[in-house]
This record gives C-alpha cells, structure tokens and sequence, in this order.
C-alpha cells in the first residue's frame, strides 16, 4: 500500500467503493462515514445503523480498501477498527493523516479490546477518538453530529 491517494480511474483491479445505497445521479450532500471493519457482520450493522441516520456509508474491510475509498469518497468520518488483519487501523490512519486531501476528515477508532496505550497510540496516529466495541449508538451519534465536521 502506498502513501499517495490514487484517482478513481487507476482503480480497476480493486473491488470499487460504492455507496451502500443508490442515488439518483444527483450530486449527494449527505454526510459520508466510511466503516473499516474486517468482522463483516458487524460492518453491514454499523451501516444499517448509520443508514438509518441519514448517513451516505462506505465500507472496507481492509487497510488497502480503507485507503483506496478515502481517497476517493473523501469521507467527513472514518469507522476505523484498530485490529486489521495485514495493515493495523494505526498504519491506515497515519497513511490517511498523510493526505492533505483528507487531512480534516474526523477519524473514529474502534476497538474490541483496550490496551495501556491504546488511546494515546490512537491520537499519535491522528484518531480524534476511540470507541471501545460494543459501539455506544447514543455517544456515537454525538460524534457524528454536524458540527462536528471540520470541512
């Protein structure tokens, strides 16, 4: 995986991100959160959930896949779950840290298990918060709120 986002059109071998649902080809002003999570399950429920909020959702299931979709639907959040099978959510968010284009972008990380650092390893890497699994939907509708987008 490399540093530099690639455009839409070099993506061709990769599975394309496209919304979880469809719009009728008008431009789509709609806040977009991008879900990274390898347990597929959990994934399509935070989507649904999200969904249900109004929210435009994306989901990848890896680093490589959270990166390629960053970079092309400039997400206002990113869903990152911190224990990726190849690349960790703290490689992804560093990598997505070091795009300008996405350098507001508020990124959530997720997590099934707390360990001494982990949070303060978390803000290293540029994650402005850290949600431990099961999600709270009620703190995580907060954070999602619309003033909290830096654009």
């Amino acid at each position: 995986m490399t540093g530099s986002c690639v455009r839409s059109s070099d993506i061709v071998s990769m599975s394309s991100p496209t919304p979880a649902d469809d719009h009728s080809g008008e431009p789509d002003r709609r806040t977009r959160v991008l879900v990274v999570e390898d347990h597929i399950d959990l994934a399509n429920v935070l989507r649904l959930t999200l969904e249900s909020m109004g929210f435009e959702v994306y989901l990848a299931h890896d680093g490589e896949a959270a990166f390629v979709t960053a970079c092309t639907v400039l997400p206002h959040y990113v869903l990152l779950d911190l224990g990726l099978p190849t690349t960790s959510g703290y490689q992804v968010a560093e990598l997505l840290r070091g795009r300008a284009e996405l350098e507001k972008t508020v990124l959530i990380a997720l997590t099934g298990r707390e360990q001494g650092d982990d949070p303060d390893r978390a803000r290293a890497a540029g994650i402005t918060h850290y949600l431990k699994k099961p999600v709270d939907l009620d703190e995580l509708e907060k954070l999602l709120a619309p003033g909290n987008i830096k654009r």
